[in-house]
């Protein structure tokens, strides 16, 4: 082999190396970008998460004060229908309790 295609051949060789360094970073982006999107995604259902507790917390605290039922026990199940507590007396969240028991 002649100097001059020895030269070519490593020149070849440290453009195929530079692009195959440039495709390992693109890649390396691409996939700190999507752990960066995950993490966000990740946080915002936390953040979600405590909106809708303080949200419920929040509606519990107005049902109480309305005197809606919050916690389901088996002693509001009376048989008797004039007797029986109505259904709107009872928070959104243990009304399919409550019928189920009924």
């Amino acid at each position: 082999m002649e100097n001059g295609e020895q030269e070519e051949d490593e020149f070849y060789n440290a453009v195929a190396a530079v692009e195959e360094e440039m495709e390992n970073a693109a890649a390396t982006e691409q996939i700190q970008e999507e752990l960066e999107h995950a993490t966000t995604g990740e946080q915002m259902g936390e953040e979600f998460q405590n909106d809708m507790s303080a949200e419920m917390e929040e509606v519990e605290r107005d049902a109480e004060t309305e005197g809606i039922i919050t916690q389901f026990n088996s002693d509001h199940i009376i048989t008797d229908p004039g007797l029986r507590i109505p259904i709107d007396q009872f928070s959104i969240n243990i009304r399919a309790e409550v019928e189920g028991h009924s």
